[in-house]
């Protein structure tokens, strides 16, 4: 009898331990899984700030500064040192409307500037963050007033994140974008190709190069280096007019790559044709890191018909391109009542107020 109670006991010892064994399996799955969709958010959830260049050109001290040098290093090249390449046309303030209405994703937004802050800038924004040339720049450098120079430093910003996007301020986002426009889940940065633009490029290069242009020199000394360096231009005339995606880690490595050039480079207070432009960082990572190029015109599921383009006196391409990002450039020869329409077209486009402004 004992050994029939004993018998049924063991029994159901068994089933009851077979029980816990599956509820333990099933609550390590559980919290396995749980443990590994985090990780997993985590991983393709990365932070991405955006970095602006931004200068009040009307400022009379920077204005005072500048002549000072101008006249001191006897610059003359009017591509250096055209009033353009420092006119306010609000452009700032409409591009972080923008990305407001269209990237709220961004984690932090860094303006580089020259100790300056835009009077209209909420800079108790938590997004928020000045950052100074001093900050980024060696100190024999400045002041500096070439944005090829500045460039140089932007990943020394401290607090930067990994992965980021670079624009100067006449750059905006027309469409809703999420972080896949400019990053590959595992955070890989895309860069869109241009075929057409490229081609066009090409043959605008030749007539520079005949003329003798700052702009064909900038480009001979970028083909130059990349040669001597033995990577060549793997992303031919990558459009820098638009929404750059970098990671942090790569760009120092091709500072460091590139070293005495770009040394040069960031003390070179006015833009020359001696300068080395950022679009090596590109083509550095094509190498040594990775890039993905995808076609302008691969961005369907954004609902626009190209990912990025020029503008400068051509307006109307803004709704027959129908692009995503886009850039209202300005430039030496711009008329002043295209000037003046790009700003009424920004006005029209971002009506309000953004929380970036006071």
């Amino acid at each position: 009898m004992n050994f029939v109670k004993y018998k049924k006991y063991g029994r159901k010892s068994f089933f009851i331990n077979k029980k816990i064994v599956f509820l333990l399996i099933l609550m390590f799955f559980i919290i396995g899984g749980g443990v590994y969709s985090y990780f997993e958010y985590k991983k393709h959830n990365f932070p991405i700030d955006l970095v602006y260049l931004w200068v009040d050109g009307r400022d009379e001290k920077w204005v005072e500064k500048k002549v000072y040098w101008q006249k001191k290093l006897g610059i003359i090249d009017p591509y250096a040192v055209h009033p353009a390449r420092w006119r306010d046309r609000e452009e700032l303030k409409h591009s972080l409307r923008s990305v407001e209405q269209h990237m709220p994703w961004v984690n932090k937004i860094y303006i580089v500037t020259d100790n300056q802050v835009p009077e209209w800038l909420n800079t108790n924004h938590p997004k928020i963050k000045i950052i100074d040339h001093k900050e980024i720049l060696p100190a024999d450098a400045l002041p500096v007033f070439n944005s090829m120079a500045i460039e140089t430093g932007i990943a020394n910003i401290k607090g930067l994140s990994e992965h980021f996007i670079y624009a100067n301020d006449d750059v905006f986002a027309a469409k809703p974008l999420t972080r896949e426009f400019f990053f590959t889940k595992d955070g890989t940065p895309i860069v869109y190709n241009d075929i057409k633009l490229a081609k066009r490029y090409q043959i605008f290069y030749k007539k520079s190069q005949e003329k003798g242009t700052m702009w064909a020199k900038l480009h001979d000394k970028e083909k130059k280096v990349l040669s001597d360096k033995s990577i060549g231009i793997n992303i031919e005339f990558a459009d820098t007019h638009t929404f750059s995606s970098y990671k942090k880690s790569t760009y120092l490595k091709a500072m460091e790559f590139f070293g005495e050039e770009m040394k040069k480079t960031a003390h070179s207070k006015f833009r020359s044709g001696d300068d080395l432009n950022r679009g090596v960082v590109l083509n550095y990572a094509w190498k040594y890191d990775s890039v993905l190029l995808k076609s302008v015109t691969d961005v369907k599921e954004f609902g626009c018909k190209n990912a990025g383009i020029l503008i400068m006196t051509n307006v109307k391409d803004l709704e027959k391109k129908d692009p995503c990002t886009f850039c209202l450039n300005d430039y030496q020869n711009i008329p002043d009542d295209i000037n003046e329409q790009h700003t009424l077209i920004l006005r029209k486009m971002f009506p309000d107020k953004s929380s970036f402004e006071k």
